[in-house]
């Protein structure tokens, strides 16, 4: 799994540094923001970083595609006898179509993603611990909004319903905040 995930991660990193260096107004950026479990996600609130890159399209200025990963971790939650914690790790593809152009830009859109979900439990009573990590397709809706506060420089900010195709409900509200150059 670790070498998929270098793979993945190192293909990402080439695909954004080649259309950086042919796209105009190309943007990097680095978010903040909680993870609020919803459906059958049995966890505290969560919290989660995301690095990503976007690509407007040259001809369509009202498209842009996005590339990104990120991290997203709840603390221990006491279930039935055992102390659970999750994490995940999405690598996803964005579509954005925005609603307003410049300066401030509206825009809503598409994630698609694939998701490295790991849930580590410790037994109250003997202390054993033990944690799996699994692969999972996801699909998240999403809207947000991009303000420039400097020269390249913008806040962006993101609302988005993940949803994590999994046998159980595993689903969360993500509510980001970040910059981007």
């Amino acid at each position: 799994m670790k070498k998929h995930f270098v793979i993945i991660v190192l293909l990402a990193i080439t695909f954004i540094s080649i259309n950086d260096a042919n796209a105009q107004n190309s943007l990097f950026g680095v978010d903040l923001g909680l993870a609020l479990p919803a459906g059958g996600l049995n966890a505290g609130t969560g919290f989660g970083i995301e690095a990503k890159g976007i690509i407007p399209m040259k001809k369509h200025p009202y498209i842009a595609f996005g590339i990104g990963v990120g991290y997203y971790w709840w603390g221990e939650k006491k279930i039935s006898g055992y102390d659970n914690s999750r994490s995940n790790i999405p690598i996803s593809a964005t579509l954005m179509l925005f609603v307003s152009q410049n300066p401030i830009r509206l825009y809503f859109g598409s994630d698609f993603s694939m998701n490295f979900m790991s849930i580590t439990s410790e037994s109250w009573f003997s202390g054993v611990k033990g944690s799996r990590t699994d692969q999972h397709f996801g699909f998240a809706p999403l809207f947000g909004i991009i303000a420039p506060i400097g020269d390249n420089t913008n806040i962006i900010g993101t609302m988005k319903y993940n949803l994590i195709l999994i046998d159980e409900t595993f689903n969360f509200l993500s509510l980001r905040v970040g910059l981007t150059f």
